[in-house]
């Protein structure tokens, strides 16, 4: 076994701070050899407000806003790296940041994804070998670039029939009997959230909100005929999707905020219990849930007696797990990337071959790579 300590960076659409955690893991020659590994940091910091306004803005604003953007932001996260690692005393062999997704339109002709943060501001600033836009090598091979997540459901956590991300966008793995399956199911903390706002909250906390309101059955109807829940996989969603077709008509909405969330709740709940098929009564399947929503008390007692009258269980894993299982895979696909390992399954994204993607950044001329 070869170990290897990698920081991994993640931040999420809903923009509710920058997930870091660093990771030791141990692995043997064969990439599909399941690693040993384990946490040895992790921290969430917020990103400062005017940060959070401006990446709001950036899908309207010009090429020159990206640009500008897409350098400060590797400043920012190269000096977010830095402190950590000072603070937590681990001097990592790489970093991998996934950055923060401004465009993903894999089905265009050709297909692209923008995820900015200046991976050579970061190796500069950190002094470590810096991966990042992991996505595009797998669209350039006819793939969705998404989701990321069955890297990690396959190596880091295995023994589970389905896997479930409760982020800004709900997204779901499964786990078939001879290929994964994955895909972006509905918004999910970026609609909350958003609703949380209009009522002076960051987010509805254990969904105490939402459990006070009632349904309400025109908006309920009106979300369960987006096209996108019919949409076969593979799939994936991009934030300005998310905003126009989703989160807007909950907001344009009249109902009372409470109301709205509720029936925002039960629309994320119909939409995961329809995704995944019929377990059995004998032995039902095990979903892991994580992700900032599995904190949402609420949203998952209404998971969880949905997912129960189709036969599977819902597995809620330790804090750390939850606020960090995405951090700990882009740590896991930056590696695979230093290596030339495959970090994305073409089974789940669509591509025709299996893809090594991420652009790697050295600290400077005469860095050895080991």
């Amino acid at each position: 076994m070869t170990d290897h300590i990698v920081t991994g960076l993640m931040s999420g659409s809903s923009l509710d701070g920058v997930d870091l955690a660093t990771v030791k893991i141990s692995h043997s020659p064969d990439p599909v050899q399941p690693p040993h590994w384990t946490f040895l940091a992790r921290e969430t910091m917020a990103y400062p407000p005017d940060w959070q306004e401006r990446l709001r803005a950036l899908p309207k604003g010009s090429a020159f806003d990206l640009v500008r953007a897409h350098a400060g932001l590797g400043e920012l996260y190269g000096c977010m790296l830095s402190e950590f690692h000072q603070r937590h005393l681990v001097t990592p062999d790489l970093v991998a940041i996934h950055g923060h997704t401004v465009f993903h339109h894999p089905e265009a002709a050709p297909g692209f994804s923008t995820q900015i943060g200046d991976g050579s501001l970061v190796a500069a600033l950190t002094g470590i070998p810096a991966v990042c836009d992991f996505r595009n090598g797998d669209i350039a091979l006819g793939g969705q670039g998404a989701p990321m997540a069955p890297l990690a459901d396959q190596l880091l956590f295995p023994g589970f029939n389905a896997y479930l991300n409760l982020g800004g966008i709900a997204n779901l793995t499964l786990k078939g009997e001879h290929s994964w399956t994955g895909w972006d199911i509905w918004a999910c903390n970026q609609l909350l959230n958003a609703l949380a706002g209009e009522a002076g909250l960051a987010m509805d906390r254990d969904g105490q909100l939402a459990r006070t309101g009632a349904v309400l059955p025109a908006l309920l109807e009106q979300a369960l005929q987006d096209p996108w829940l019919q949409k076969v996989p593979p799939k994936s969603l991009d934030n300005t999707v998310v905003k126009t077709t989703m989160v807007d008509p909950f907001q344009k909405d009249s109902g009372p905020v409470a109301d709205r969330l509720a029936t925002a709740v039960e629309v994320i709940k119909a939409s995961i219990v329809h995704a995944v098929p019929p377990g059995s009564v004998q032995s039902p399947g095990q979903m892991l849930v994580t992700g900032g929503g599995a904190h949402n008390g609420w949203l998952m007692k209404r998971l969880a007696d949905g997912l129960r009258r189709v036969h599977w269980q819902v597995v809620v894993p330790e804090k750390e797990v939850i606020e960090y299982k995405e951090s700990a895979l882009i740590a896991l696909a930056g590696l695979w990337r230093w290596l030339g390992r495959p970090n994305f399954i073409s089974s789940v994204t669509g591509a025709h071959a299996e893809a090594c993607g991420g652009a790697i950044y050295l600290p400077g001329n005469n860095y050895l790579r080991p």
